[in-house]
């Protein structure tokens, strides 16, 4: 089933569960946290994305993957900075189904694919 702009509903319902999580444990107010997480939300930056513009990225060297969990609408990029907020977040993201996390500087991107991780 397709959500909303092409990102499978169930990524859409895991991470709504996931932030609804991550409030129940008091994620709001651990340092770090973005101030988008007080009112229950998490920008998104990336969920969707079209073989030509992966291929567009890939050709920039912006380092999206050939086989994108993107293009199946499996991933979600998530605003957020670095410390405590971001491990719990990529903890309790595991625990919601998120297989793939990739920790970038000003986001994290989490998908439904293989579990595997890495820095960008």
């Amino acid at each position: 089933a397709i959500g909303y702009y092409g990102i499978k509903l169930e990524v859409l319902e895991r991470v709504d569960a996931l932030v609804k999580a991550m409030l129940e444990i008091g994620g709001d107010s651990i340092p770090g946290a973005p101030d988008s997480m007080r009112s229950g939300k998490m920008l998104i930056t990336s969920g969707f994305r079209h073989e030509i513009y992966n291929q567009h990225l890939r050709n920039r060297g912006i380092g999206a993957a050939l086989n994108s969990q993107h293009m199946q609408g499996k991933a979600l990029d998530c605003i957020m900075g670095r410390g405590r907020f971001r491990e719990a977040w990529i903890e309790m993201a595991r625990k919601h189904g998120f297989g793939g996390i990739g920790r970038y500087n000003t986001f994290v991107h989490i998908d439904r694919g293989a579990v595997r991780s890495w820095n960008g």
